[in-house]
């Protein structure tokens, strides 16, 4: 049967009826002259249908025109054939525009079903953090080391808060948010972009791994000499005349205001610095040097972790040594070193204060919040206290470890102080051991109490538990952990007494009483 006669009916007992609809409607634009052209013309028609068709005995009837007639039967059939032409035209009319009419409906229906896919399709996005394998389609080019939204610049680019306008706007690489769409791209960030690291068990051993990468080859790029030497070249010179040589030549600030050095090669030393992956590994990012950079490592393991820069708290990100509190602690050395009368000499205290910035102690007992641990001070004489007491208690503690028989760094206790002495070329003060505590700070007023700073995070599980049942605030200006309590003072007092067992419980400090930021709408 020819496809170009076959009514809907006949091709409805080989194909759907939508199918067989869709090829008469396309077939009454213009005949079909081969199977090929009616599984081009006809959308979702594919080899099988086709083949169903002819192995049914549809077939495309011959296309070309028939031969010239000679001259006596063309005479002889002219009249006829227009008489016919007169008779059909009009019904031929009716018919295509039946056609027309069912091709136009078709296409509705198509178009329906196309707006369909898209809201699946939209909907799909909006769970990606269901499906990493959907969510990470950017970086199934190994060339893509971020995601093609970003560039080079964008990737770095940190977000600006201006207050002074009515409920605020946020600035970010040349374009401007209010607070609600800031905090919405944020959000698809977050939702576009999950963590899609995938964990596969390899005997008794769980290997985690990205789309390209495992975390062992993650792990030997970052610490290759070649990748840190480029970070460290990346970073701005120091150029200040008021420092020392050896400070300029090893001393610079990372993107946070972390001062950080090359020296400092122990992974603890508080101016170690991290090779970082700007876009977060757990989330696509490729170990590539387009996507490192070096970040003083306390900020680079705790408050970057796996968030993209976008997000970042700034205040939390500088947790590390100040450029400003390295010139108090260099200034504080030279004054020392004029009062002869002690014995001080400007070589030593030098070299003592380049050893306390770049060694340090196990990883158990670094200096994780030197900005908080020391209120952020820039007083030259109280910095360099902080350290010598810092220092002293590592030794003593080193020397308590010593005596009951536990593992202890080598670097640190009065043995290694005598070899130190012995050895000229080490330095003489041994590597210092931090027992500061994590500090949360506590502001109150008549009827609310707030938690603030980092450390509330290693609390957070405590502080929303049912004993305290305090509620996080996350906006931008405020970032801390509330909670209502009565006018009563008496109330207000057993609260803050229950909040400084369970911090003293989890091994951290509580201070300040001063002021809440905000009022009792706020909550």
């Amino acid at each position: 049967m020819d496809i170009n006669t076959a009514d809907e009916s006949a091709l409805s007992s080989v194909l759907k009826p939508s199918m067989a609809s869709r090829v008469v409607s396309e077939r009454a634009n213009r005949n079909y002259t081969t199977m090929e052209e009616v599984k081009a013309r006809v959308a979702g028609l594919g080899d099988q249908k086709i083949k169903k068709l002819t192995d049914a005995g549809f077939i495309v009837g011959a296309a070309a025109e028939p031969a010239a007639a000679e001259p006596a039967v063309q005479e002889q059939t002219a009249a006829t054939a227009a008489e016919e032409e007169d008779n059909e035209e009009q019904d031929a009319h009716q018919h295509q525009h039946q056609h027309q009419h069912q091709h136009q409906h078709q296409h509705q229906h198509q178009h329906q079903h196309q707006h369909q896919h898209q809201h699946q399709h939209q909907h799909q996005h909006q769970h990606q953090h269901e499906a990493p394998a959907e969510a990470a389609r950017w970086d199934a080019n190994p060339r893509n080391a971020f995601p093609p939204e970003f560039t080079i610049v964008s990737i770095r680019a940190r977000p600006s808060f201006d207050h002074t306008i009515a409920r605020g706007r946020v600035t970010w690489h040349d374009q401007t948010f209010t607070q609600r769409e800031w905090a919405l791209q944020l959000g698809r960030w977050e939702e576009a972009y999950p963590n899609i690291v995938v964990k596969t068990q390899r005997g008794k051993t769980v290997v985690k791994s990205t789309r390209h990468e495992t975390e062992a080859q993650r792990g030997k790029a970052t610490a290759d000499p070649k990748n840190r030497l480029f970070c460290w070249e990346a970073l701005p010179r120091n150029h200040d005349s008021s420092l020392p040589k050896e400070i300029r030549e090893h001393f610079r600030e990372d993107s946070y205001g972390n001062v950080v050095s090359d020296k400092a090669t122990r992974n603890s030393g508080l101016c170690f610095f991290d090779v970082d992956h700007i876009w977060p590994w757990s989330r696509g990012g490729r170990s590539v040097q387009a996507n490192f950079e070096g970040v003083q490592w306390a900020a680079n393991r705790w408050p970057k972790s796996d968030n993209i820069v976008p997000s970042l708290d700034l205040e939390a990100m500088q947790c590390g040594l100040s450029m400003a509190q390295l010139k108090a602690l260099v200034a504080h050395a030279k004054h020392k070193a004029m009062n002869k009368s002690r014995g001080a000499n400007w070589t030593h205290n030098l070299d003592k204060l380049v050893y306390w910035l770049t060694h340090g102690p196990s990883k158990d007992h670094a200096l994780t919040n030197f900005a908080l641990d020391t209120n952020r001070t820039t007083d030259g004489a109280a910095l360099w206290s902080f350290f010598e007491a810092w220092s002293k208690r590592a030794d003593a503690a080193a020397d308590v470890d010593a005596d009951e028989g536990r593992k202890t760094d080598g670097r640190i206790g009065s043995r290694a102080l005598a070899a130190a002495a012995e050895d000229k070329t080490q330095p003489t003060v041994p590597a210092p051991r931090t027992l500061a505590q994590p500090v949360i700070h506590l502001s109150t007023n008549h009827s609310m109490v707030e938690c603030h700073g980092p450390a509330t995070y290693q609390l957070r599980a405590v502080l929303k538990g049912p004993s305290l049942g305090m509620t996080f605030d996350s906006a931008e200006d405020r970032k801390c952990w509330f909670k209502r309590v009565g006018p009563n003072a008496g109330e207000r007092e057993a609260f803050v007494h229950e909040l400084e067992l369970e911090c003293a419980k989890q091994g951290v400090a509580l201070k300040g009483t001063g002021e809440a930021k905000t009022a009792d709408a706020r909550a």
